[in-house]
């Protein structure tokens, strides 16, 4: 997917990286997917990879729904050409590891950048 304004050009590209069947108190397919892209053009530029994954899972209706994307990997990198020598700065580096357990994901690791919803554990429940 390419992006271009008056000075900018952005780019992002996904990669699928599998299906698994998992079994944490339930059965879940969970689907993996990576992105990677940049920004460039102005003083500054930014660039960015990453990973999600997706857990699809059947609940009481008999009828699969799945969660919102969640982020398990992110590195984000903002360069800035304002001075002579150029200088980057890590605005997210998160690697988050998924522990499942009945009924509840943790989220546990790396998580500089992340938002506050986004390590710790969550109740996942599939309707």
């Amino acid at each position: 997917m390419d992006l271009q304004s008056f000075n900018r050009h952005c780019e992002t590209e996904l990669h699928h990286h599998g299906v698994t069947v998992e079994t944490h108190g339930m059965l879940l397919a969970i689907v993996r997917y990576g992105l990677q892209g940049d920004c460039g053009g102005g003083a500054r530029s930014l660039t960015w990879e990453g990973e999600r994954m997706v857990a699809v899972g059947v609940g009481p209706s008999a009828l699969p729904s799945a969660t919102p994307p969640i982020r398990t990997r992110e590195r984000d990198v903002s360069t800035s050409y304002e001075t002579v020598e150029s200088k980057d700065t890590v605005e997210i580096d998160l690697a988050l590891e998924p522990l499942w357990s009945s009924g509840s994901l943790e989220m546990k690791g790396k998580a500089r950048g992340a938002g506050d919803e986004e390590p710790g554990t969550h109740v996942v429940v599939f309707p």
